[in-house]
Parts: C-alpha cells; structure tokens; sequence
C-alpha cells in the first residue's frame, strides 16, 4: 500500500518545511482539520495564531506534493481500511488519532519539533551545556558553597542552594524556602505532593534559590551584571527568564533537567551553560 502523511498544521514555518522535504516520497498530505483536532485536544481551540485546514491546502497545493486533501475522521478511517503507511510528528494530537484510527497502519513517527503540546511543554530533557568543568579550585569552591545553602532549604521535595560570585568572590549566597514562614510545610502539609515532579512547578509556596538572590541584590542595590551563578540544580524556566534578564554572564550547575524555553532563555541572552562534573 501507498505512503502518506497525516499531520495537523496551525501555521507554516521553517520545520514544517523541513518535515515536509523528508517525506517528499509520500503520495499525499491528509492536513487534518481543525473542527476535528479541537475535538480531540480541546486545549487546541485557544490556538488564536491556527490557518484552517483549507487555508493550509491552498498555500501547500502543487509546492510540496501533488495531493493536499483534508482529513477529518471519516477521512483517516478510509486511510486506516486502506492500510496505508502513515508518516506523522511525533505529538500528542498525533498520538491520539493513530491509537484511535490507525491500528491497522504502519505508522512512522518523526521526531521533529513542530510546536507545543502538553506532551513536550512537560517533557524533561537533558541539559545542553556549552562545555563541562571538574569540580575543584574556585569552581569547586563556589560549588561546595551552594551545596551547603542547599542543607539549609525548608523544602520537603526539593533542596537547591546557590551563590552569586564575580572574580571568585562570593557576592550573595542562598537556598530556595518557604513563605510566609519557613515552618509552613510542617504545619499545614506542602501542596506539591499531589503532583509528580514537574508538573504544575508554579504551584508552590516556595521560592526559589534564584527569585531570592536577585531579589537581595536590588534591595541592597548590587548590580549583578558580568557576575557569575553557581548553583545545585538546574533553573526552571520562570528562573531562567529572571537569570537570562540579570545580565549574569555563566551559569554552572551540577544536576536537574531543563523544561519548556529555560535553557533556550539562557542562550538567548548570551549565558554560558557550564556543567561542574
């Protein structure tokens, strides 16, 4: 049986086309129609940037392949009883309609990143660092620093120190606690234990190692630009934002993951990533 694609396409940009050059083979792109996709991801109605599937079929028609047709369900169950080999994105609405419509198929995932969804919004990847250092001389120093910040945290879960240096010398050091008081969690429970980690990190009456440091430092007036931050764990995205915003020049950490844009935030605004092995 012949080859196609399956694919829900909001907008039109550079992976698209990428994706699309890789399966210049397939007979035919089936764009699957926004009424159906809502259907099946509710969330995705609050998309206010998607083209509808017919806008998609015009711009893509006679450029990419020789067939652009709309797929809604009864469109990929005739796909399904036809037993075609299906290349699709590997994202959740994708996911879906195979599990539902699809069994019958052979489906071919592609791992590119064409936009959000709950899948990749809470996926936790491995930090790429721009180069690694061993853990001794300043580095080392600094480090130990921040670990013995983080024996001090109030958090039930979660325990992460840092320190905020220039030219090797210590500016401010701190851990991540609990507000009001750091007792809260020993008298009223903490609201973190009913979800996993990662999900929901806003949720919290903790805050973090870093919102505390940059906070400190525009009390008293200490300018943190070109400074450097040490710290245990790696930030989380709203964490990253403010240390991509400090002006901070390098940030070493020793564990953790990244999540959404953090890592993205901190190579934006020019931070070197550094792992401390």
């Amino acid at each position: 049986m012949g080859r196609v694609i399956i694919a829900y396409i909001p907008v039109l940009h550079r992976g698209y086309l990428d994706f699309f050059n890789r399966h210049r083979d397939a007979e035919a792109l089936y764009v699957v129609k926004r009424v159906f996709a809502v259907e099946l991801q509710p969330a995705l109605r609050k998309d206010v940037r998607a083209l509808s599937a017919f806008e998609v079929q015009s711009l893509l028609s006679n450029h990419f392949f020789s067939r652009v047709e709309i797929a809604d369900r009864n469109v990929i169950l005739t796909i399904a009883r036809a037993k075609h080999t299906v290349a699709m994105p590997k994202d959740e609405l994708s996911l879906e309609i195979a599990s539902r419509y699809l069994s019958g198929c052979r489906v071919e995932y592609d791992n590119v990143f064409l936009r959000w969804d709950r899948q990749n919004v809470l996926a936790q990847e491995k930090v790429r660092y721009d180069r690694k250092v061993s853990w001794s001389g300043v580095v080392g120093e600094m480090m130990g620093k921040a670990f013995e910040e983080r024996e001090k945290a109030t958090n039930l879960w979660r325990q992460v120190g840092a320190v905020i240096a220039r030219d090797g010398k210590i500016i401010l050091s701190g851990h991540n606690c609990q507000m009001p008081s750091p007792h809260t969690p020993y008298y009223e429970g903490d609201p973190r234990m009913f979800f996993k980690r990662g999900v929901h990190i806003e949720l919290t009456t903790d805050i973090h190692a870093e919102p505390r440091l940059v906070a400190e430092a525009a009390r008293h007036g200490i300018a943190l630009e070109g400074a450097d931050l040490y710290i245990s764990t790696f930030p989380c995205p709203p964490c990253a934002k403010l240390v991509a915003s400090t002006g901070i020049r390098r940030c070493y950490f020793s564990s953790g993951y990244a999540m959404l844009d953090g890592e993205r935030a901190l190579h934006d605004e020019s931070v070197e990533i550094i792992y401390v092995e």
